[in-house]
């Protein structure tokens, strides 16, 4: 079943198949569990036009290689195909 839960933190918690958690209140320099045994690291935070307005975008790298991108203004811009998980 799919689930997604919050807190007054501003952490997030995606559930499917697998379970992820976003701290979106997070800043620069911030690591966490990703999910299962991949890390996330908060490596920039920068100021980026997003669908035609400007907008604060926070770059997520993970232990797996991949990235996510997070907008303030509208969530979740770039998600790794499987989740961020090697194939």
């Amino acid at each position: 079943m799919r689930q997604v839960s919050h807190n007054a933190a501003g952490e997030y918690t995606f559930t499917d198949t697998l379970t992820y958690f976003l701290p979106t209140l997070a800043g620069p320099g911030a690591t966490w569990t990703w999910s299962g045994g991949v890390t996330a690291t908060l490596s920039a935070l920068t100021e980026e036009t997003v669908f035609g307005s400007p907008d604060s975008v926070k770059t997520i790298l993970l232990s797996s290689g991949d990235t996510v991108l997070l907008s303030k203004s509208h969530g979740l811009l770039s998600f790794p195909p499987g989740g961020g998980f090697p194939p």
